[in-house]
């Protein structure tokens, strides 16, 4: 022999440090284990706002439309109620207008989200678009 220790003698001391790492291993896997999990919370976390931010603003725009769609319903009626107020004025409100002026009421009627009357023939156009839907 040339002074080294046979192996069987340092099995104790091979097993103990196999066991230390064995430990340490076991250790950093819990760690990285939570450390992935506050991870993917973090990012469920950020989904989430993403999504209600995304609807949120769905929302809004829809709100943005419905408000507008609204207003120029409302320029619509008085537009009609100018134009009637001068034909009246001038004489010239006769039944072939005063049916024009009827219609054209009932079309801002149901192009106003706040009234939304039914209409036979623009049952089937989208609003937002004015096109068939």
């Amino acid at each position: 022999m040339d002074g080294k220790l046979k192996l069987e003698h340092q099995l104790s001391k091979i097993i103990s440090k196999l066991e230390i790492r064995a430990e340490e291993w076991r250790l950093e896997k819990i760690k990285w284990k939570r450390q992935n999990e506050i991870k993917e919370e973090k990012e469920r976390i950020i989904r989430e706002r993403e999504k209600l931010i995304e609807n949120e603003l769905i929302s809004f725009k829809q709100l943005l439309k419905m408000a507008k769609r609204s207003n120029e319903a409302r320029f619509i009626r008085e537009y009609l109620k100018d134009f009637e107020n001068k034909a009246a004025a001038s004489n010239q409100l006769n039944n072939e207008l005063i049916t024009w002026l009827n219609w054209a009421k009932n079309k801002a009627d149901w192009y106003d989200p706040i009234t939304s009357k039914d209409d036979e023939l623009l049952g089937g156009i989208n609003k937002d678009t004015l096109s068939l839907k």
